[in-house]
């Protein structure tokens, strides 16, 4: 089995607490020179070495537009002095549908990046996310359509989906997010009927605590099931989970 850390852009306090998620101007500060990033790279080498890793995942998030190039100029740095020492190069990614000169996904030019990476991960999940309102985590036709169109910049041997395992239970003051196992548990408490919303492929369900109302859409076999089949018409081998712990068991059936 091969171990291969992610690093992530998220500010962390000494407290442990987090001050900022998904840091572009972290990022910026480590790409602007080409010094700055033979620093960061030397960094990410000593790491791997200390711990006798096989590679590492670069997974930089909401990066500024203005940085696309130098981040893969990163990329080619850092695939190289990897490839050196014979250890391995993934990058995580966020999902697009198409090209803008926005910040965020666009960020990252896939096409040039696939060139020395030796696979990227799209993260296709999050359709709707705490900030959206209730919803389905990942309809298969959005997955469809970002699968389309990766294969458009990346080689589909080095190109990975990953595919949510989890949900979201929302409610007029926060959303949480909700492993299959507590859902089906949430469910069971409050004597909640399980819905199947078939234009999404979601199961969900709500229900009232407190006076307050809840609704909970996640991942179960058959909604996973679904999109590895879009995966399969589109000759997709390699697959990702966001993440294991409390997610229906039965998706390893799947996967034999």
């Amino acid at each position: 089995m091969k171990i291969i850390p992610t690093i992530v852009n998220d500010r962390i306090s000494a407290d442990g607490k987090a001050k900022r998620l998904k840091d572009a101007d972290i990022i910026h500060n480590i790409l602007i020179t080409g010094a700055k990033r033979k620093k960061h790279i030397k960094n990410i080498l000593s790491l791997i070495e200390s711990y006798g890793y096989d590679g590492i995942d670069i997974d930089y998030e909401n990066l500024y537009f203005k940085d696309r190039e130098l981040f893969t100029d990163f990329i080619q740095e850092l695939s190289a002095a990897l490839h050196l020492k014979g250890k391995i190069l993934t990058v995580t990614v966020g999902q697009k549908r198409e090209e803008s000169a926005k910040d965020g996904p666009s960020a990252i030019d896939w096409a040039a990046i696939a060139q020395f990476a030796d696979s990227i991960k799209i993260m296709c999940y999050n359709f709707s996310s705490p900030l959206s309102g209730p919803g389905p985590i990942a309809p298969p036709a959005w997955v469809e359509d970002i699968v389309v169109f990766s294969k458009k910049y990346i080689p589909a041997q080095k190109l990975t989906i990953a595919i949510a395992l989890h949900g979201f239970d929302w409610s007029e003051q926060k959303s949480r997010s909700i492993s299959f196992d507590t859902a089906k548990e949430t469910a069971l408490i409050y004597k909640s009927d399980i819905a199947w919303d078939e234009a999404s492929s979601t199961p969900h369900f709500s229900y009232f605590e407190n006076g307050k109302r809840h609704e909970v859409w996640f991942e179960d076999k058959r909604s996973v099931s679904d999109k590895l089949n879009i995966l399969k018409k589109h000759g997709i081998r390699n697959l990702a989970f966001w993440r294991l712990g409390g997610e229906d068991k039965d998706i390893y059936e799947l996967l034999e």
